[in-house]
């Protein structure tokens, strides 16, 4: 029997993200907080897409890293 890995678990092992966790926003379902102070709609926001992200929105946190508000599905 082999498992299938969830789009959280899947997300987790990307290279630019930290950590993730769930949130209780109306406007989101997760938090992601990234190693990255800059970030490409291209890629890492294009990666994020492929996994299940549906909705995403940008802050910085701390003095290094972007934290994303997204919802996954």
């Amino acid at each position: 029997m082999s498992s299938v890995e969830s789009p959280v678990d899947t997300i987790k092992e990307l290279s630019f993200v930290k950590s993730i966790r769930t949130e209780d926003r109306p406007d989101c379902t997760h938090i992601v907080d990234t190693g990255r102070s800059t970030i490409r709609l291209s890629d890492e926001i294009a990666t994020l897409q492929a996994h299940g992200v549906t909705d995403c929105a940008i802050s910085k946190w701390g003095d290094y890293g972007l934290r994303l508000f997204v919802t996954i599905e």
